[in-house]
């Protein structure tokens, strides 16, 4: 892969992880049986757990997460699976309309001091995947903390200030 492609890779979040996965991949083939990144990203863990109400219905929606890179993350080689550093699960259940997400597949992960975003792909009761990306803040002594996901088409599931819980975000990420 020449400079100037792996350059054009590193342009976006979902490309950064892509370049990571392909560097991670050429490490692979020339290590032993496990690869580490030669410069394993920071250490981030964004946790959260409560419940904030459905705009429409004003009836509760209950969410819960934990994703995170790990200081070492060890990326197995496979060919057919790109590795990815990121790991986590996502939880989220409307009382109201019984809709339901749940995931084990976190694919990207950006952290600031005090919130972050992080995206994959869930399943709705067990049915096909979905596509989402949940952006989240800390909140601060004058406002509870945020929280919002979206589908991959962009409809929102969910916004709004927590009604109860709470969000932390460790460490954030460095783009160099």
């Amino acid at each position: 892969m020449d400079d100037v492609r792996l350059a054009s890779l590193l342009a976006t979040t979902t490309s950064r992880r892509r370049a990571l996965a392909v560097l991670a991949g050429l490490a692979a083939l020339a290590g032993p049986a496990h690869a580490t990144l030669a410069h394993p990203p920071a250490p981030i863990r964004v946790t959260g757990g409560g419940w904030l109400l459905d705009t429409v219905t004003q009836a509760k929606v209950t969410f819960g997460f934990e994703v995170q890179i790990p200081s070492d993350p060890i990326i197995p080689p496979n060919p057919v699976i790109p590795p990815n550093p990121v790991r986590g699960t996502f939880e989220l259940h409307n009382h109201a309309t019984g809709f339901r997400l749940h995931s084990n597949l976190i694919t990207d992960l950006v952290a600031e001091e005090g919130g972050a975003q992080f995206s994959g792909l869930a399943t709705n009761r067990g049915g096909e995947g979905t596509a989402f990306t949940v952006q989240v803040t800390e909140g601060n002594g004058q406002t509870p903390p945020f929280f919002s996901v979206v589908s991959g088409d962009e409809t929102t599931i969910a916004a709004g200030f927590l009604g109860g819980g709470s969000i932390k975000v460790a460490g954030q990420t460095t783009i160099t």
